[in-house]
């Protein structure tokens, strides 16, 4: 499994980040999916955080590529790819976003 991510750092921070589905491929605005309270800061947090992708509903994180075949098996840690931006706009290109709807 392959994790994508594109990030614009302050100093030494994580700015702004997105994360790609590595099950349908689409991209999200990362804090949009995270699944905990969990604030990404640095590059290692990345690897740590879990996901919910809300279009095919899979949980996915770093640490633990979970059932990559779609039959249970643990593949181990994924690859993280991260991709540095120059802003926050070519961060968050392409992404889905969030939307609540109030009935």
């Amino acid at each position: 499994m392959e994790i994508n991510f594109r990030v614009e750092y302050e100093d030494t921070p994580i700015r702004h980040v997105a994360v790609q589905c590595p099950f349908c491929q689409r991209w999200f605005v990362g804090y949009d999916i995270l699944v905990s309270d969990t604030f990404l800061r640095y590059k290692s947090d990345l690897q740590f955080a879990d996901f919910r992708c809300p279009v095919c509903n899979r949980e996915f994180s770093g640490y633990n590529a979970r059932d990559l075949y779609g039959d249970g098996r643990d593949s181990g840690f994924a690859k993280i790819r991260i991709q540095e931006c120059n802003d926050h706009t070519e961060v968050y290109n392409d992404c889905m976003r969030k939307k609540e709807i109030w009935k």
